[in-house]
């Protein structure tokens, strides 16, 4: 983008699976200036780890190598190769806003937050964990 408009400012708005790719995305790509992600997972195993055992009331890993190995044959990737987490510090010192629904029901809030919290510059980070759940619907029809 940059190389075609020099002048550009690049922020990116991203949702769910969408926000995990961005923070992957704006790790490698310094052309992102500002970065918001809305519940995002911090990595796709612990994502599938909360749903098995938050459906099934089981442990994931009798479930999980199954899941890897389907994921692998129908979409062509691994759960190890999207871990955002990994890449979120690379991202500093661009200013970056994580945003989770405290109940949310597809990730645990609480640890995923906690983790991306860790992991990036006090200087360029800003959170905040929704006390309400919100339609993400809702959500996106407010972005746009």
């Amino acid at each position: 983008m940059k190389a075609r408009i020099p002048q550009t400012h690049l922020g990116v708005l991203a949702y769910s699976m969408g926000a995990a790719v961005a923070l992957m995305c704006s790790a490698w790509n310094t052309d992102v200036e500002a970065l918001v992600a809305d519940s995002a997972f911090a990595t796709h195993r612990s994502a599938v780890d909360y749903n098995i055992h938050h459906m099934l009331h089981l442990p994931s890993s009798p479930f999980f190598w199954l899941a890897d190995a389907l994921l692998w044959w129908r979409a062509g990737y691994h759960f190890r190769q999207v871990e955002p987490l990994r890449d979120i510090r690379a991202i500093a010192p661009r200013p970056i806003l994580i945003i989770h629904d405290q109940k949310d029901s597809v990730v645990n809030p609480t640890t995923q937050h906690s983790s991306m919290q860790q992991q990036v510059s006090r200087k360029s980070y800003g959170s905040f964990l929704m006390p309400i759940i919100v339609e993400p619907t809702l959500l996106i029809d407010r972005y746009m």
